[in-house]
């Protein structure tokens, strides 16, 4: 049996009619970047970072290798080479400290290390957020080339 579809009502919207979205207002992208610094400079992080490392690059496979195995790598959760870089590039700016954590510091900086760059990605968004407003969104402009990008963001996710 088919399904009727539903007809959209025509209306003539002017610019200012279209709601902009909202979204929550992410902290300043530096003070994130400060914190993700200090997390990284914690005794023992380097051992957070070889786990995360391990995590997020070792396919787990069977008899042989198939197109199942790999999916899980393409998850919006899974880290990305460039955000394993941020954490070693913090974590070498100071002195290595090889103490192992106990089980609970280190999935303490796990944790941490996945919500800071989490809230890291959104604090650079807050440019393209600030460039949505009723006349580009009832314009279909949804290009993000004109609007201002922070420069990290370009440096490490561009």
């Amino acid at each position: 049996m088919a399904r009727k579809k539903k007809k959209r009502k025509s209306s003539s919207s002017s610019a200012t009619e279209i709601p902009v979205p909202a979204f929550p207002t992410a902290r300043p992208e530096q003070e994130v970047f400060e914190d993700l610094g200090r997390l990284c400079a914690s005794p023992g992080f380097i051992h957070a970072l070889a786990y995360l490392c391990f995590r997020e690059n070792t396919v787990a496979i069977g008899e042989t290798l198939t197109a199942e195995d790999l999916l899980p790598r393409h998850s919006p959760d899974r880290l990305i080479r460039n955000e394993l870089t941020t954490l070693a590039g913090l974590l070498v700016k100071g002195p290595l400290n090889f103490v192992v954590p106990d089980a609970a510091t280190m999935e303490r900086y796990i944790d941490s290390a996945t919500a800071l760059l989490e809230e890291l990605h959104h604090s650079m968004m807050e440019p393209w957020k600030a460039g949505l407003t009723p006349t580009s969104l009832a314009s279909g402009d949804r290009s993000i080339r004109h609007r201002e990008r922070s420069s990290r963001a370009d440096l490490l996710f561009g």
